[in-house]
């Protein structure tokens, strides 16, 4: 279902501008946050399951991920429940998504991608800490912002809980989760060398060959491990691409101590300058 432009939501604290875009994970809208009059984006995802305590929970998480005030993460600022959706508002302003920016013809250097992927992977960290939402690392959810190679993951999606059937079974092992996020950095490094998807390709390391015979065969042989053959943990298969990337490895992710003031998470006092400039 698409909102009109002019909806009001929240008891009219946000009135919808019109659709931002489209995307596997739903509608994006801009709308304007009235008690301020700054411009929001906020996000319809459509639950399966709006059990209360599922509910609860995913409020808790949703502001523990916007506490953290990750550099890589473009972190909810509040959600709620309406109309049979959860709205999730977020800051604007999170630059360009690499499916504009990368093309084949124009392709990112291997140092560019392996940084790319690095931020990425720290930006996974950064979620997986606040609780177990799905993200969509694809070119279209990975933004840019230009002058600074800053990356922020724009793709949060409802935990597993909301997204399946009440009493049906969610949990997803560590390493299972692992292997998934591994596959999907895999993924988005080609397409950062190539610009071709690897859906698009049967063999994307034969690809990679083709596209950047000027590639050290580390690179091709990192994205097939990822896809069929990846390791138990993220880093083990971050230190390949490390290792001939000529990127500083970066620290491990860790929780934020830092506590946004109340302002920050308040509706009433929506401040977007987190975001990297």
């Amino acid at each position: 279902m698409t909102l009109p432009a002019g909806t009001a939501l929240q008891d009219g604290q946000y009135i919808l501008d019109g659709i931002y875009r489209e995307d596997a994970l739903g509608l994006m809208y801009l709308a304007t946050h009235v008690p301020t009059g700054q411009v929001v984006q906020v996000r319809c995802l459509h639950p399966k399951n709006n059990d209360s305590d599922v509910w609860d929970q995913l409020t808790e998480q949703i502001t523990e991920l916007g506490q953290q005030r990750h550099p890589h993460v473009i972190a909810p600022l509040t959600c709620f429940y309406e109309q049979g959706h959860v709205f999730v508002v977020m800051a604007t302003g999170v630059g360009q998504p690499l499916s504009t920016l990368v093309t084949p013809a124009q392709p990112l250097t291997a140092q560019q991608s392996v940084a790319y992927v690095q931020q990425v992977a720290a930006g996974l960290n950064a979620i997986s800490q606040a609780g177990p939402f799905t993200v969509d690392i694809g070119p279209a959810h990975v933004w840019c912002h230009l002058g600074n190679d800053q990356i922020v993951l724009a793709g949060l999606g409802l935990p597993p809980e909301m997204n399946t059937d009440p009493g049906e079974e969610v949990a997803q092992p560590a390493l299972a989760r692992a292997h998934q996020d591994i596959a999907a950095l895999a993924r988005l490094l080609h397409f950062c060398l190539t610009g071709e998807a690897v859906e698009t390709t049967h063999a994307p390391d034969v690809c990679l060959k083709q596209c950047r015979p000027d590639l050290n065969e580390v690179y091709g042989n990192a994205i097939h491990c990822g896809l069929h053959s990846p390791p138990d943990q993220v880093e083990t298969w971050l230190a390949l691409l490390v290792s001939y990337g000529g990127t500083t490895p970066i620290p491990t992710p860790h929780r934020c101590q830092r506590q946004w003031p109340p302002h920050c998470l308040d509706p009433a006092g929506i401040q977007p300058c987190w975001l990297p400039q």
